[in-house]
């Protein structure tokens, strides 16, 4: 697959989407599942979705969709707030089939913009970088595996995991979209022994949130603070797993710092 630097994003997350809309839509219309437990549907609304095999698609793709936004951080506040106001609406339909539908359709629409949206985060902060804060990746084939080292911090802050592939790469993805994962424990750790602290995290799918920094293009995976999800004055040994990609040019990932103070 080939693409121009400037689609290659939209292209990526329209892809995941497409791939998540097909996995659900693929199957008989009786086994429609919706995003929530049909055993345990109590009001009108839940026990007409799980009866109705369009509408219960349509929620497992809204579900699918708030799931990875929740995932990033800009938009979780505001995304929480709209949702419990679009489901005061949706239940408010009763057992009216259109009604539903259409507040489907118009929330799930609302979601796909939220997933293609590719914020500028402005230049990287080198200034503050900490030391050792790039890593050239020169292949990914399916599955790659970093051996990372984060110098001791005297002072909370949070760094973002920042991944920019090639812009002329070509990319494959596989079913479900590609995974990063992050494991990070003390230098002193021993395997079959519990460490003095350790830190794990995931992304997936489109929960990897596409991003821009200028005239760069690529991907925020993850957030680690130093003095919270790691302590301060302990030099960190991280493995970064990349899982899921095909990638045949040189890429780089980036940890950048983004505030003493930021959540998660």
């Amino acid at each position: 697959m080939n693409s121009t630097p400037s689609s290659l994003l939209a292209l990526f997350g329209l892809l995941l989407l497409s791939a998540t809309a097909r996995a659900q839509d693929a199957g008989p219309r009786a086994d429609a599942q919706p995003g929530f437990d049909c055993q345990r549907a109590r009001t009108p609304v839940e026990r007409l979705v799980c009866a109705d095999p369009d509408l219960a698609r349509a929620d497992a793709r809204m579900a699918a969709a708030y799931s990875a936004l929740t995932q990033r951080w800009e938009e979780d506040r505001s995304l929480r707030r709209t949702q419990r106001r679009w489901l005061r609406e949706r239940n408010a339909c009763g057992a009216d089939t259109a009604c539903v539908a259409a507040a489907y359709a118009a929330r799930n629409a609302v979601l796909a913009r939220a997933l293609a949206q590719v914020p500028d985060l402005g230049p990287f902060p080198w200034t503050t970088a900490p030391a050792g804060s790039t890593w050239r990746i020169e292949r990914i084939d399916d599955t790659r595996v970093l051996r990372l080292t984060i110098p001791a911090a005297t002072q909370r802050q949070t760094l973002q995991w920042e991944f920019y592939p090639d812009p002329d790469d070509h990319r494959h993805l596989f079913t479900g979209g590609p995974l990063t994962e992050v494991v990070c424990r003390p230098p002193d750790a021993r395997e079959g022994y519990a460490p003095r602290f350790s830190f794990q995290q995931r992304k997936a799918g489109p929960a990897i949130a596409p991003i821009r920094r200028g005239e760069r293009q690529g991907y925020r995976l993850m957030r680690m603070t130093l003095g919270k999800d790691v302590p301060l004055g302990e030099e960190i040994r991280c493995s970064f797993v990349f899982s899921s990609w095909l990638l045949d040019k040189p890429s780089e990932l980036y940890l950048v710092p983004v505030g003493a103070t930021a959540a998660r």
